[in-house]
Parts: structure tokens; C-alpha cells; sequence
């Protein structure tokens, strides 16, 4: 098992890895820098170091190889991530044993369960076809008549149709291609009914979209009921979900949370557009499906739909991975302004550059491109597209503005926008946007910012500053003053030499009398003292030593010259021994005071050590 990891970490290029993820990079001598994908950052302070696979954070202080980054950007276990990241590179997964082997059920559920979700997705798409479906036919004319989709955009985004029979894709899946029932039931796609008992297709009788996580795999469903005026004459009402009842049900229906889909979590239409998205810095987001849709068929592949819920922290950190700018474009009555100013303030907690845009005449961002083109949605966002702060003071204020407005409403609408100028991770643009609505509002700056004061002493929008895990100064202090607050420690600082060359760092360390037991890290003693073979050697999931690795290869400076690596380590040795010897002195010590209490003669050589290292503490180790 350890060579088959080795051979996935030797394979992976942890800078290609990156680039889906950290925006920014850009090289810096041996390594490479951008923003951190872990923390809200403007100045970049992410470090990765291609020819070790190792990365740094110098703000957050997280760091380890390359399989532990996917770990934490896709929020999966260790056998997950190395299994993803072999068909990634086009190697076999691992023949997991031991406690792995515990797993294998689950793994073979979940693999059943894409493969059901695949099918599924399949079967829709056939069945929006069906000619001899007057359903299928009313939803085609709907897609492609009012609509007005393109047969090309339906087939690439793999729109369908479920068809209103109770459990018409459970037959099909369990009869003719052999999917178990309870793994249609994880997979969200089939649920037992409470009256009867019986298994029910979770969707009957909708539009279908299916739902792919970032990685583009398809992860759960969306369905949309047909319109009454586009359904056919005669048909039995809709119905979805676990009830099994005849019901019209919600307008949008999305799978239920499974193992794959979490609808706080995954954003529709990411997964197909996160390389525009990520090459134009910037991300659309809208309400519906067919907003994703209709901009993508008007060239604009930006867009990403929370799927008819509120938009959630979670899914704008997943978002910040690509982007650094977002546009919410939301209907413009009361609950989408609503709407709009919570999804900026989320967005602006989370580092985002924000716009928000209303679109004339209430049409919906497909209506608004079908009526007018690309050109004119874009200069409209580029010429009316608002921060948050001037957006909600308008949509507060009205046209007349402060004007006519008392005292106390104008102080009650200032209190109201406090949560967005808190949510503003900068203070020079804090600053600037509450001069903005203090002159608006009419109001005086310095008791504004008095209240926005008091305000942030409450709550949690406060800014958080991250001080380094270790505060003890080291010999490594030089390096990490230049790149942030991180400081290595005496045994991480010998690592990052020993990554440059071990045998010249485990020479000297010997020559200096320093042996394993003197260091306080002993996977760090293993690998200098070669008990580890490399870095990656060990436990393949020891995610400290990995993070360790990262730190300790990335706060080194790049740019050693022979002199200066031998001047660094000859003071890492030399303080290493006088640690040894500090801990030696105070053990030799009590060990005489426990002889004096208890008034018992002191061996002779114990006396004669003691005097040894005392009198080389005074000399500086010189003997």
C-alpha cells in the first residue's frame, strides 16, 4: 500500500492540482505564491513548492502535500481523496486492506450510487424525447418554445423529463439494470411511500436538471413542474417527494441531502462553467435553472443557482475557489432585494468583490438576454451594477432619497445597513462606504461609526487576525519575518535544511553529539537519522507530518547559498546541543537534590557529569 501512495505522490503535480483551486498563482522563485483558498486574504500569502509537492500557508498556517490539499478543498477523507486523485493521474486505485478493507462495503454503495445517479440522469434525458408522451412533448415545446433553449444547450446540460408514473425510473432500474432498492433510496432518486410502503420515484412529473458537483460529476437533480397553461388537456397533477400523494407539490423540487448532494453545498450549473468562471474571475448568480441555462446559450457561461433556496456560507467558500467577483442578479420586488442584500453580506464576509444588478422591466436573466442579446446585458451590468452598500441604500431610500425622511427613520436605516458594513473584510473600504452612506443618510460620520463600533463589539463580523500557532523564536525567524508571522520551530527549522540535504544535515548533528531522544519531534529525528526513507514516508495519512513538511520546506528561504546553508546549520546544531544539554543539566541536577533530601551518597560519576555539562553550558558547548 505505502508504494502504490508513493507512486500517486510522485505522479501528482501539485501546482496543476492548485491551479483549480488558488487564484492568483503566480512563480516566486522555486515556489509559487497566490491567494489562500483556507482563509480570506488580499495580500497573497499561499506558498507551494512544485519540486517537494509540499504547500504553506504563511496566514493560516495550514500546509502538507498534495494529497491533503485535495483533502481539504473537496472536504473528503484520506481513501477518498487517493482514489480520486489516481483517476485523476490515471493510475489504479489502491487495493485497500487492514481497516481499509472496513470500508469496501461502502465504497461498493457509493459507487453503486453514481452509477444509479448516471442512469438516472440518462433515462431523463430519453424520456424529454418520448414523442409518444404527450407530457414529454408539452415539456419539450415549453423548453424549447417559451423558453426558446436550443436542442444543442438541452442535450449539453442533459435536461429531462420524469414522467408521472409513481415509480416508472425505479422499475426501470431495479428490473433491467439490476440497482438495488435502498441504493435508489441514497441516492435520492426513489423514496418508501408512507401510506403504502411502497418504493416511489422521488420525481414524477417535472423538467428535469441534473446537478453535478464541482468536479462535474452529477451529485442529485432539480426538477420544475410543468405549467399549467403548457401542460396537456386531461393530465393527473404532479406530485414528488416521499409523500406518494397526488399533490401539485412546490413549484421546484431539488433531491433530498444524500451522501453526494448537500443543496447548502453545491451551487447548480458550477460544476459546468467553474473554467469560464475561474478565467473571468467573476461568477453570475441567479435564482433559477433556466436563468444558468439561458445566459450560458447567450455566451455567457457564468452563471451558478443556489436552486430556488437562500445562498449559504458554504456555498459561496466553495465558490470562492474560482472567483474573487460575484453579480447577484434577483427579481426585483421586496423578497429578492431581500434576498440580494443577505447573499452580499455572505459574499462580502467571505472576501468577495460584490455587484448587485436588478434587470429592467422584471425580466429574468434568460428573459432579459432572449429580448435584448448579450451586449446590452452587459453593458448594463457594466453601467448600473451597484456594491452592496449603494444597492441597499438606494433600494432603502427610493429615488427621493433622504430627503423629507426624520431623524429617527434615517437613524433606523442606518442601523440597518450596520450588518453590511460589517460584513466588509477591509477597513479602507469600511471606511469609505460608511462616508458614503453617512452622507446619504445625512447623518453625522463620527456617531456613524461610533454605532458601527458598538455594533462590531457584538457581534461576530469583527475581524479575526490569525498570530502564528508557535511563538517561540527560532533560528528559522529570519525566513518567516520575510513571508508572514509563521516561526518554525528548532526541530522544523533542521527539517527544512535536511530537505535541501540530509546527509550534510544528520553529519553535522552527529559531529555535534546530537542525537534522536534530543529532539522534540521524533518523526523529524526518524527522517534525519534516516529511519524514513522521504518525506512522504510513514503513515501515508499522517496529516500533521504532512503539514509539517509543508511548513518546514516553504518558510526556508529558496535561495540558500552554500555558505549561508552551512552558516544556518552550524547554529541549528549548536543550539540543538545546547538544548540537549540544558535538559541533561536539569535532570543531573535533581537527581543530586533527591540524593541531598534524602541524605544518601550521590554516585560519583552522576557528580562528575553534572560538573561536565555545567562547565560546557558556561563555555558555549566548547569543550
Amino acid at each position: 500500500m505505502s508504494r502504490e501512495i508513493e507512486a500517486l505522490r510522485s505522479r501528482l503535480d501539485i501546482l496543476d492540482l492548485a491551479k483549480d483551486y488558488v487564484r492568483g498563482l503566480r512563480r516566486s522563485g522555486k515556489s509559487w505564491v497566490g491567494l489562500c483558498p483556507f482563509h480570506e486574504e488580499k495580500t497573497p500569502s499561499f506558498h507551494l513548492d512544485p519540486s517537494r509537492g509540499v504547500y504553506y500557508c504563511f496566514g493560516c498556517q495550514q500546509g502538507g502535500d498534495a494529497i491533503k490539499f485535495y483533502q481539504e478543498m473537496e472536504k473528503v477523507d484520506f481513501k477518498q481523496a487517493v482514489e480520486s486523485l489516481c483517476d485523476r493521474v490515471g493510475l489504479t486505485r489502491p487495493a485497500w486492506s487492514g481497516r481499509a478493507g472496513l470500508g469496501q462495503g461502502e465504497e461498493k454503495l457509493r459507487a453503486a450510487v453514481k452509477k444509479a445517479l448516471d442512469l438516472a440522469a440518462a433515462l431523463y434525458a430519453d424520456a424529454l424525447e418520448l414523442r409518444e408522451d404527450p407530457e414529454a412533448e408539452a415539456a419539450r415545446q415549453y423548453i424549447l418554445g417559451r423558453r426558446q433553449l436550443t436542442k444543442a444547450v438541452i442535450k449539453e446540460y442533459r435536461a429531462g423529463w420524469a414522467p408521472r408514473l409513481s415509480n416508472w425510473l425505479f422499475t426501470i432500474l431495479v428490473t433491467k439494470h439490476g440497482i438495488e432498492p435502498r441504493v435508489l433510496e441514497k441516492a435520492g432518486l426513489a423514496a418508501v411511500s408512507s401510506r403504502t410502503g411502497r418504493y416511489l420515484d422521488f420525481f414524477r412529473g417535472r423538467i428535469m436538471f441534473p446537478v453535478a458537483d464541482p468536479q462535474g460529476n452529477i451529485c442529485g437533480f432539480g426538477g420544475r413542474v410543468l405549467p399549467e397553461d403548457s401542460a396537456p388537456k386531461g393530465r393527473l397533477p404532479a406530485a414528488g417527494g416521499q409523500g406518494g400523494t397526488a399533490s401539485e407539490g412546490p413549484k421546484y423540487l431539488n433531491s433530498p441531502d444524500t451522501y453526494f448532494f448537500k443543496k447548502g453545498e453545491t451551487l447548480y450549473g458550477l460544476g459546468a462553467h467553474k473554467g469560464r468562471i475561474r478565467e473571468q474571475d467573476k461568477a453570475y448568480i441567479v435564482e433559477g435553472y433556466f436563468d444558468v441555462l439561458g445566459l450560458a446559450q447567450a455566451g455567457l457561461p457564468l452563471a451558478a443557482s443556489p436552486m430556488g433556496g437562500a445562498l449559504t456560507p458554504d456555498q459561496v467558500r466553495i465558490l470562492k475557489r474560482f472567483a474573487s467577483k460575484v453579480v447577484l442578479i434577483f427579481d426585483p420586488d421586496a423578497a429578492g432585494i431581500s434576498s440580494a442584500v443577505r447573499a452580499g453580506r455572505i459574499c462580502l464576509a467571505a472576501g468577495l468583490e460584490v455587484k448587485i444588478m436588478l434587470l429592467s422591466g422584471g425580466l429574468d436573466p434568460d428573459e432579459f438576454v432572449l429580448k435584448y442579446g448579450r451586449q446590452e446585458f452587459e453593458r448594463l451590468e457594466a453601467g448600473q451594477a451597484k456594491d452592496l452598500i449603494d444597492f441597499e441604500m438606494e433600494s432603502r431610500l427610493g429615488p427621493q432619497g433622504a430627503s423629507g425622511l426624520g431623524l429617527e427613520e434615517r437613524l433606523r436605516l442606518a442601523k440597518n445597513i450596520l450588518p453590511s458594513l460589517a460584513a466588509m473584510p477591509g477597513a479602507i473600504e469600511r471606511r469609505e462606504a460608511i462616508i458614503r452612506a453617512a452622507q446619504a443618510l445625512r447623518l453625522d460620520l463620527t456617531g456613524f461609526e461610533r454605532e458601527l463600533d458598538r455594533y462590531l463589539s457584538r457581534s461576530s463580523g469583527r475581524e479575526v487576525i490569525l498570530e502564528p500557532k508557535n511563538s517561540r523564536p527560532s533560528p528559522g525567524q529570519a525566513a518567516s519575518d520575510q513571508r508572514g508571522k509563521t516561526v518554525l520551530s528548532l526541530d522544523e527549522a533542521l527539517l527544512g535544511l535536511a530537505l535541501y540535504d540530509k546527509a550534510a544535515v544528520r553529519k553535522t548533528l552527529e559531529k555535534a553529539g546530537v542525537k534522536t531522544e534530543d529532539f522534540i519531534e521524533p518523526q523529524i529525528a526518524r527522517y534525519i537519522y534516516g529511519e524514513k526513507a522521504g518525506p512522504n514516508s510513514g503513515e501515508e495519512s499522517d496529516a500533521p507530518w504532512q503539514e509539517m513538511l509543508g511548513r518546514a520546506a516553504l518558510t526556508q528561504s529558496n535561495d540558500l547559498t552554500e555558505a549561508e546553508f552551512s552558516r544556518l546549520l552550524d547554529e541549528y546544531a549548536a543550539e540543538m546541543r545546547q538544548r540537549a544539554l540544558v535538559k541533561e543539566f536539569r535532570r543531573l541536577r535533581e537527581d543530586i537534590r533527591r540524593c541531598q533530601d534524602s541524605r544518601t551518597a550521590c554516585d560519583e560519576s552522576v557528580v562528575r557529569r553534572f560538573q561536565e555539562v555545567s562547565r560546557l553550558l558556561k563555555t558555549g558547548n566548547k569543550e
